[in-house]
């Protein structure tokens, strides 16, 4: 686990190659980690390497609930089919359960929607739902959304800015 923490902690100072090393790390002592399989997808996605990052993010999303940063992948990699069948299991799963808003953004930002992505992250503010939002100012698959002006005022209503 420490591996795989350090990994992410790679992953977020946006050292992607050394991240995925970490990650490799990781896995190698434990093929059933949950979080190195994330990293190695999350950092592959950034680096434009889709095939290894869909087949990461694949074995995560076997390990933990993880749909949403498939999604992503599956839209940034142009297979906006998956990435919509992602979107219908999420929304259904809203319904049954709620808190899926940070997910759905995640898969509505990485396919181009940013009003759509834009209204997730308003739900999860209205909610009062401050993990998903915090995350959202410091993650790269959120920089399309930074400069729009109801994005910022999602922060600073929360008090981010």
């Amino acid at each position: 686990w420490a591996n795989a923490a350090y990994g992410s902690g790679l992953w977020y100072a946006r050292r992607y190659e050394d991240a995925i090393t970490q990650g490799k790390v990781a896995l190698r002592m434990d093929p059933q980690q949950l979080w190195a399989h994330w990293v190695l997808g999350l950092s592959y996605e950034q680096i434009g390497s889709y095939p290894e990052a869909i087949a990461a993010l694949e074995a995560a999303c076997k390990l933990g609930p993880m749909q949403g940063w498939l999604g992503h992948a599956y839209a940034r990699a142009g297979r906006y089919a998956d990435a919509a069948k992602i979107l219908e299991e999420l929304e259904d799963r809203a319904k049954q359960t709620g808190a899926q808003a940070f997910n759905l953004a995640l898969v509505h930002v990485g396919l181009g929607a940013k009003d759509r992505a834009l209204h997730c992250l308003e739900q999860a503010a209205d909610e009062r739902n401050v993990w998903p939002l915090m995350a959202a100012q410091a993650l790269p698959q959120f920089e399309p959304l930074r400069s729009e002006p109801r994005f910022q005022q999602i922060g600073q209503s929360l008090g981010f800015s």
